[in-house]
């Protein structure tokens, strides 16, 4: 039987960080569902009357959020997705309603991290109903002349063996981490090797920066400037020296929703939920699930 955790990769954290890891892997295997005309596979778990969408980056996996999962899980239900092998986002978006439907879902709230973020701004589009309350991490609104430049790379990247885009990608996410706590640094660092070994592959990353190239080609198409009117009910999560998107990209995300909260760490960079991750669970999760009442008086 395979282990939970390989020894070796993670003989260098701390063992509670590594128990925590191996609890969530028992407690949470993988699903999987045809749905919409696509396979799916996915993380379900948590209890309550809300559900929460979780949508990660284009390095991510169902599983990769599994602090934030354990932590909202306690008072909701939490869907993480696999993103399926498909063509573009649209493609993906018209299908998940009939997953949603499957599982017993009748809405969500969206938490969507950069390619995430893309998945979401489609979804509220296509299907405004699905959605309660919607969450934007690291994510903004890519300017036209800036899109060429993210079509070579792309055009490039198909081209890549895997352990070339992965000595690209791999030391640029640790150099992301480098601000997170002390203690945190050699379990993230663990983890990252873990991903790039046993969980993603030459098809899995590609795929997921085809996605976000083509619907930063085609945002016109995807009514991706038209405004909607969520009130209150959509949050905006970032760092100031995220240089993934430019000042203007998030301010163009920000004048999508008219009234969004909006939340920027001053220095955290694109992987703000583990370089700042207690104040930023606390942000997130308040806003998706509400404030924990205060403890009782003895």
């Amino acid at each position: 039987m395979q282990e939970l955790v390989d020894p070796i990769l993670y003989r260098d954290v701390p063992a509670a960080r590594v128990e925590q890891l191996k609890a969530f892997r028992a407690s949470h295997p993988l699903q999987t569902r045809q749905a919409g005309g696509l396979e799916w596979s996915y993380l379900l778990s948590g209890q309550g009357e809300k559900t929460i969408l979780l949508l990660g980056g284009g390095i991510s996996t169902a599983e990769s959020p599994f602090r934030l999962i354990s932590l909202l899980e306690e008072r909701s239900r939490v869907l993480s997705l696999n993103y399926p092998d498909v063509k573009n986002i649209g493609e993906m978006v018209d299908a998940l309603p009939a997953l949603l439907e499957a599982e017993g879902i009748s809405q969500v709230s969206i938490f969507g991290h950069s390619l995430g973020g893309a998945a979401a701004h489609v979804l509220v589009r296509r299907s405004p109903k699905l959605v309660d309350k919607l969450v934007f991490s690291s994510f903004g609104l890519y300017l036209p002349r800036r899109v060429p430049a993210l079509r070579r790379f792309i055009n490039l990247l198909s081209w890549m063996p895997y352990f070339v885009i992965r000595s690209y990608y791999q030391p640029r996410m640790e150099a992301q981490v480098r601000s997170a706590d002390v203690e945190e640094r050699p379990f993230l660092n663990a983890y990252l090797e873990d991903l790039f070994s046993h969980y993603l592959n030459r098809r899995s990353l590609v795929s997921h920066f085809k996605l976000l190239g083509e619907f930063m080609e085609h945002m016109e198409a995807y009514d991706a400037y038209n405004p909607v009117i969520l009130r209150d009910r959509v949050l905006i999560l970032g760092a100031e020296d995220d240089t993934s998107f430019e000042v203007d990209e998030r301010e163009a995300l920000a004048a999508a929703y008219p009234g969004a909260k909006v939340h920027l760490f001053e220095t955290a960079g694109h992987l703000v939920g583990h370089n700042r991750r207690d104040e930023y669970q606390k942000v997130l999760s308040d806003f998706l699930i509400g404030k924990l009442p205060p403890p009782a008086q003895s």
